[in-house]
């Protein structure tokens, strides 16, 4: 007989990053459960302050009473803050919303600026403000407070236990914060489900995602908030990016790309460009000598993602993400996402980046997934910037490269000649072919999406 549908937890979250509650009973309002998210951080701009930026923040508790808000810390008095504010009103920002927000009051910017070293300000979302949930997913009218996207976050244990079972060391259900957590179906039955009902109450899905890992009480943590339901966002710190070609960094350069070689160009099927590329410069010139067999045994994976805003993109990497982890890895051993609609820019590109390794490192996948990085106006640091070798990481659109660690490592076990050799090697190569034959391929590539 098969386990029963039920509804195994409850949790709350009073302030925006902060830690939450477990709970017996949660009461739902027209922007989800009554004061989950209501209050929130920000800088003196008035934008939204993460664990990302304050990786304190997973240090402090956070209790509802009948009267106040109340927050503990370590090494900190228990500060008690009345459930109403009355410091005024103040213009604030998450993400690309903008609404109006209460300032609590001087006596809590005080404490939490002390125990964060770091200016902010505590406000509360007002009970006649209105922020509208994305209307690319929702009805006119369906409100959100100050999550980052959706009322509420729900996720099934089933799905939690098959991440388990894929990563070295377990993670618990609260470094998700979740809202609800379901027992008793399939692992990602939740993704399929359109509607949920629970007792008399009906929700309606909005949107399916992989949600992040809280830090929990792991110190050194960091956050960064690009999920598409609720607030679960928290991630460590970015490890030190790994280059399948190359060992440098990045340069990340000062202004706006002005002259590059990156660009939209709508009229160009990614895929096929893609494919021209990685068949006759990835493996025709022989760049990554260990591309050849999964290419050619169909375990590639080409994903396009047609979005130009970031929350999107960060959705579609989580999705690649959970669909490599569920693939078996004779059937799908690697994947190429790209993004020909936006990232332009390099800087933009890098910043994104590190949020999509921060990603990698909150879900535990640190020696699982590593990610690789592609793009039209690539350039490393030390190096002039017209010097070809920088095409060795330059693709016809900006693309992230997801890859399985224990596939790497196999490559190079197996590789007869030095690895450490392999980026020089693709540096005078790049030389050899010079940036006008490098850049006719690439025009080459472009040319024969237009035809396909």
């Amino acid at each position: 007989m098969s386990e029963p549908l039920v509804l195994s937890a409850l949790y709350r979250y009073p302030v925006k990053s902060l830690r939450g509650q477990s709970c017996e009973r949660l009461a739902l309002g027209p922007r989800g459960p009554l004061h989950d998210r209501e209050w929130m951080l920000v800088d003196a701009e008035g934008r939204f302050l993460t664990q990302r930026q304050m990786p304190r923040m997973a240090l402090v508790d956070t209790e509802l009473t009948d009267d106040a808000l109340v927050m503990r810390a370590p090494g900190m008095p228990e500060l008690r803050v009345p459930r109403e504010a009355d410091g005024g009103r103040l213009p604030v920002q998450i993400w690309n919303d903008r609404c109006e927000a209460e300032a609590v009051g001087p006596e809590a910017d005080t404490w939490l600026g002390e125990f964060l070293e770091t200016e902010c300000r505590l406000v509360h979302f007002p009970d006649d403000a209105v922020r509208q949930v994305d209307p690319s997913y929702a009805r006119p009218g369906e409100q959100v407070g100050f999550a980052d996207g959706f009322p509420l976050l729900l996720i099934s244990q089933g799905s939690l236990d098959l991440l388990n079972r894929k990563l070295p060391e377990p993670v618990p259900m609260r470094r998700f914060r979740p809202n609800l957590v379901v027992r008793g179906c399939e692992p990602h039955a939740e993704d399929r489900w359109r509607r949920i009902r629970i007792g008399d109450i009906e929700l309606r899905v909005g949107q399916t995602l992989l949600a992040l890992p809280h830090p929990g009480d792991r110190p050194g943590h960091r956050r960064a908030s690009r999920a598409g339901a609720g607030d679960a966002d928290d991630l460590p710190p970015r490890r030190g990016q790994q280059d399948l070609f190359r060992s440098e960094r990045p340069a990340r350069r000062r202004g706006r790309a002005g002259g590059g070689d990156a660009g939209r160009d709508p009229g160009v099927n990614a895929e096929a460009a893609l494919r021209c590329w990685v068949e006759r410069l990835v493996i025709g010139e022989g760049l990554c000598p260990f591309a050849a067999a999964p290419w050619q045994a169909g375990r590639v994976r080409i994903a396009v993602c047609e979005a130009r805003d970031d929350d999107a993109i960060y959705r579609a990497f989580l999705s690649e993400v959970e669909r490599l982890l569920a693939s078996d890895p004779n059937t799908l051993e690697t994947t190429l996402l790209a993004v020909p609609q936006a990232l332009a820019d390099f800087d933009d590109y890098l910043t994104m980046l590190d949020v999509l390794e921060d990603a990698l490192a909150g879900l535990g996948l640190e020696g699982v997934l590593q990610l690789a990085s592609f793009h039209p106006d690539y350039r490393f640091a030390g190096e002039p910037p017209g010097d070809p070798s920088h095409w060795t990481n330059r693709a016809p659109m900006p693309v992230f490269h997801l890859l399985r660690e224990a596939s790497v490592s196999q490559a190079l076990a197996q590789w007869p000649g030095d690895p450490e050799r392999i980026p020089l090697r693709n540096r005078e190569r790049m030389r050899e072919l010079g940036l006008e034959r490098l850049r006719a391929l690439r025009a080459r590539c472009r040319d024969l999406s237009d035809e396909s």
